[in-house]
């Protein structure tokens, strides 16, 4: 029985790994607009996007600011939703800080307990699963004009990691901006230190100058959805596209080219003598093809987004004698037709 159960976890090993990297999507951070739990309109809003490095990907730093118009002197709570941001986030009302107070559940009449932890209501028919910690939550005075109210965060993005080249998905939830009063026009820009690829937008075709991008957004109804994937030049698409299985063949094909001229010179001094040069080179062709497999996924990695989608049991157990039986065969075959040309009368 304990065989057995050797001989299963054996078996299923590089199948449970394939099926752990076979996830090609990572989502990114969930965040939305800050909410007003009293009576505002805001009269504008205006979203910098700047792309930056994070430790294996990139990510977004958001500058959101609001001009909110408040119908008297008083203090106005607001709530910024947002889902596994990196780092926290910085708050200024009318130029001057203000902290993230603490939440009490069973004090805030916006929180409701449910199974799996609390709703946030935006009405009283419509809410939105959260979790406390995922809300920053703060108040300030604010005056009967225009208030200017600046969030600055950071917030990782969703990507799918099936390419060495990463496509990136940046979402923004415009949701809450349809419980204020009124929500004026809101101004999007997206600028990165990087050449990107800018791929699509459901807020169309964007304004570009100085590698800027730039959208004005009157409809609401819809969410902020970016993508776009780094700029590379030809080279390092090319190797891309090649991929760590072309990248081998290649390399393989130059030590193919040397290793026919190998057996023909052989041949030619020792027709009838036995050819050690068939099993030395395949064996050396097939270290090298599987060498430069495994080694290309760094090579890319390098050169690109690191991807951690390094398939090394592959060339285990599938390469390597897929390898030994084409190569090996081709090999064999060609030896023999040099000695059956140079030997026959």
């Amino acid at each position: 029985m304990k065989k057995k159960l050797q001989f299963l976890l054996l078996l299923f090993t590089p199948l449970l790994f394939l099926a752990n990297m076979a996830n090609p999507w990572i989502e990114g951070a969930e965040h939305s607009g800050i909410y007003s739990l009293k009576n505002c309109k805001v009269e504008k809003e205006f979203i910098n996007i700047k792309l930056v490095k994070g430790d294996e990907m990139r990510e977004a730093e958001f500058i959101v600011t609001y001009f909110i118009d408040a119908d008297s002197d008083k203090k106005v709570p607001l709530v910024f939703i947002g889902l596994g941001l990196s780092g926290s986030a910085k708050v200024w009302v009318n130029e001057n800080s203000v902290d993230k107070q603490d939440l009490n559940a069973n004090q805030q009449s916006f929180l409701q307990e449910n199974i799996n932890g609390f709703d946030i209501k935006f009405s009283e028919k419509e809410d939105h699963p959260v979790s406390i910690n995922d809300l920053l939550y703060f108040q300030k005075n604010k005056k009967k004009i225009k208030n200017k109210v600046v969030i600055q965060y950071r917030a990782t993005l969703s990507y799918d990691r099936r390419d060495f080249i990463k496509e990136y998905k940046l979402q923004y939830s415009l949701y809450p901006s349809k419980f204020w009063d009124s929500f004026g026009p809101i101004e999007v820009t997206l600028e990165s230190i990087d050449d990107i690829k800018f791929l699509k937008s459901n807020l169309g075709n964007p304004t570009i100058k100085n590698n800027n991008y730039s959208w004005k957004i009157t409809d609401k109804s819809k969410d902020i959805e970016i993508e776009f994937s780094p700029k590379y030049s030809w080279l390092i698409q090319f190797l891309v596209i090649t991929g760590p299985f072309g990248i081998a063949c290649i390399v393989s094909a130059i030590l193919l080219f040397f290793h026919i001229k190998i057996l023909k010179n052989r041949r030619k001094k020792y027709p009838s003598k036995y050819n050690f040069w068939v099993p030395l080179g395949i064996i050396l062709n097939c270290i090298v093809f599987n060498a430069a497999f495994i080694f290309s996924f760094d090579l890319l990695d390098w050169l690109t987004d690191k991807t951690h989608q390094g398939y090394y049991l592959l060339a285990v157990f599938v390469f390597i004698p897929g390898f030994l039986f084409i190569y090996g065969f081709l090999i064999w075959f060609i030896d023999r037709r040099f000695k059956t040309e140079i030997i026959k009368p």
